[in-house]
């Protein structure tokens, strides 16, 4: 964290975000903050065929225990993680990153627009009932 900003309240914060590969100037005024804007490759696309909602509530089933790893690590599957940023996304408890940047929050969105999932739900009531 060379460039840095300050923002009050005895706080520094990185002047750059910074998500992959992208970065965007952080600028700090009272009342709002450009760090809110999402860049492009901090949404990440659900690769099957499936609503945000569904792939949240089967989170367990896309975060997965990274079994390489020597310490306790997670890989997200499912999304196009895997090719957005080189190896993938990885999660380790927060405490274990000292001097590095992180990732809390992520944004997903499907490949389909609203008509697709509509027909997604009605060909998987077709193949249950």
């Amino acid at each position: 964290m060379t460039s840095t900003t300050w923002a009050g309240a005895n706080l520094t914060a990185p002047l750059y975000k910074v998500v992959g590969d992208q970065n965007q100037k952080i600028t700090i005024k009272y009342g709002e903050s450009k760090a809110a804007t999402p860049l492009g490759n901090e949404t990440l696309t659900i690769q099957e065929d499936m609503s945000t909602i569904e792939f949240i509530d089967h989170i367990d089933n896309y975060l997965v225990k990274d079994t390489t790893s020597g310490t306790l690590a997670f890989k997200l599957k499912g999304t196009n993680a895997d090719t957005t940023f080189n190896g993938g996304l990885q999660f380790v408890p927060f405490n274990k990153l000292n001097d590095e940047r992180y990732g809390i929050y992520w944004y997903f969105d499907t490949k389909y627009t609203e008509s697709d999932e509509k027909q997604i739900l009605t060909a998987k009531r077709k193949r249950t009932s």
